[in-house]
């Protein structure tokens, strides 16, 4: 039992470190949301000729990124935690095909775990 609880309390330094866990993951969503645009948008604008092969595929992955950060916008603000979950775990895809973007990932598992914390703690009570 006490081996659960430390597990348990793993995390929880990062429930309050530097801002609320609301506010980590509504900057999850805003970030989830800006990164799906800006990749849409350079992968039409900015094309690179090793992205030709890839672009179709790339495009799917930006628009689930993007339609993963709408659930999650949308589910803070009806309080639903079964889409916001879907969100986030879906908002993952994206930062494993830019893994060569290498703040992408690091920032994608730090704001994850948050997010977690914030799904586990229970959504209700934090807004």
């Amino acid at each position: 039992m006490a081996g659960r609880t430390a597990n348990a309390n793993a995390c929880a330094c990062l429930d309050h470190c530097s801002c609320p866990l609301q506010v980590k993951v509504q900057f999850l969503v805003f970030w989830t949301i800006l990164h799906a645009i800006i990749g849409i948008l350079a992968l039409f604008l900015y094309p690179f000729h090793f992205q030709e092969e890839f672009k179709w595929p790339l495009l799917i992955v930006l628009v689930v990124h993007l339609i993963s950060g709408i659930m999650m916008f949308i589910s803070l603000i009806y309080q639903e935690r079964h889409m916001f979950i879907f969100g986030l775990i879906s908002s993952c895809i994206m930062p494993v095909f830019y893994v060569y973007l290498v703040y992408l990932p690091i920032v994608q598992i730090v704001f994850t775990i948050a997010g977690c914390r914030f799904y586990k703690l229970g959504m209700h009570d934090s807004l």
